[in-house]
């Protein structure tokens, strides 16, 4: 029983995670959130998201750290430690 429940709060707190990740990567810019979705759910490299955004690696990689940092700065705001 104490182990059922312990699942469920796990369960509980990775929803809850999720949804706020969800509701952080809509505060950013559509391309930083593309950028983003790309690198971690699509596991591209900063060239392969380049080539299908039509824009220099550079500007991938500027663009990944500057949503990253968004990102963190919603979360942090909204009572999650990152």
């Amino acid at each position: 029983e104490a182990e059922h429940s312990t699942m469920l709060l796990d369960k509980m707190l990775a929803n809850e995670r999720s949804r706020l990740l969800y509701q952080a990567l809509l505060q950013i810019g559509e391309t930083k959130r593309e950028i983003l979705m790309l690198q971690y759910f699509g596991n591209m490299s900063g060239n392969e998201i380049a080539a299908v955004l039509k824009i220099s690696p550079e500007n991938v990689r500027i663009l990944s750290y500057r949503g990253k940092k968004e990102l963190k700065k919603y979360m942090e705001e909204n009572g999650y430690e990152v």
